[in-house]
C-alpha cells in the first residue's frame, strides 16, 4: 500500500505539473523577431489592447472587486494592470503561434504594490491548452519596482500554438494587491541557453505528463508478498534465537 500511495502521488504531481522558473535577466540574441503581437501594448481599441483578452476572474467571496486595466495614457509607457481588492485570481491572455522548433526566451517587466505574501504573486507564463501544461515565473509579492522576469523554453513542434498570460493569484492561491506588466517578448535564440539560466523543454514535460511509468498490479503484489516473507523470516530467526 505505501508503494501504491507513493506512485499515485508522483503521477498526480506529474499530471498537474506547474514549474516556476525564477526571475532572470534576458540574454537572447539582439534583433530577434518578437512573437508576441502588440507586446509593447501600444495598439488597442477602447479599454482592451489588441491581441489581448481578459482572463476569467476567480473570486473567493461573492463580492466582485477585481479590475483589469489597460493603462495607456499619452506620454507614458503602456502597461496591463490587475487590481484585486478582494482575494482573487485574475489576469490577461494572449493567443500566439511560435515559429520553427528550437529555444525561445520569454520575458516581461513586472511591478507590484501591496501583493499579499500568501497566495500566488504576480506571474507571467505560457500554457499549452492541448496538453494542460503550464510554465510560469516565480510569484512576485510585496511592493517592488519594475523588474524583468523570464525563462527559456524549448519546443520541437513547428508553429506551436500557446497562450501567453500574466496574472495575479489563481483559483487555488488567490491574492490581494496590484500588479502591472509591460514589454512582453518571446524571441527565438540561436543556441541553447546558459546552464545556469531558467530553462524548460515543453516536449520533455509532455512526455513525463502523458506517458508516466506505471507499476503493474502484479509487480505491486509480488513486492508486498516479498516484504511479507522477509518479515516472517526475520521473526522466525528472532524467535529461534530467543528459544
Amino acid at each position: 500500500m505505501p508503494k501504491i500511495l507513493v506512485i499515485c502521488g508522483v503521477l498526480f504531481w506529474l499530471w498537474s505539473v506547474t514549474v516556476e522558473p525564477g526571475f532572470a535577466a534576458s540574454s537572447y540574441v539582439a534583433g530577434s523577431a518578437n512573437f508576441v503581437a502588440n507586446g509593447d501594448l501600444k495598439e488597442g481599441v477602447g479599454n482592451v489592447p489588441s491581441h489581448w483578452d481578459p482572463a476569467e476572474v476567480v473570486q473567493v467571496s461573492d463580492i466582485f472587486n477585481s479590475r483589469l486595466i489597460w493603462e495607456h495614457a499619452r506620454g507614458s509607457q503602456p502597461e496591463l494592470q490587475i487590481v484585486n481588492a478582494e482575494p482573487a485570481g485574475a489576469g490577461w491572455e494572449h493567443l500566439l503561434t511560435l515559429g520553427p522548433p528550437g529555444w525561445y526566451f520569454l520575458s516581461a517587466d513586472i511591478r507590484t504594490v501591496g501583493v499579499t505574501k500568501w497566495g500566488d504573486g504576480a506571474q507571467i507564463g505560457l500554457t499549452d491548452p492541448e496538453r494542460r501544461l503550464m510554465l510560469t515565473t516565480a510569484g512576485l509579492r510585496g511592493t517592488n519596482s519594475w523588474q524583468t522576469a523570464g525563462f527559456y523554453f524549448k519546443v520541437k513542434t513547428w508553429s506551436k500554438p500557446l497562450v501567453l498570460m500574466c496574472r495575479l493569484g489563481t483559483s487555488d492561491q488567490p491574492a490581494l494587491g496590484q500588479a502591472s506588466f509591460r514589454d512582453f517578448s518571446i524571441v527565438r535564440t540561436s543556441q541553447a541557453p546558459p546552464a545556469a539560466a531558467s530553462q524548460y523543454d515543453f516536449d520533455e514535460l509532455e512526455a513525463q505528463t502523458l506517458a508516466p511509468s506505471f507499476t503493474s498490479p502484479s509487480d505491486t503484489l509480488w513486492s508486498v508478498l516479498a516484504v511479507y516473507f522477509l518479515l516472517a523470516a526475520v521473526a522466525a530467526a528472532g524467535w529461534k534465537a530467543l528459544g
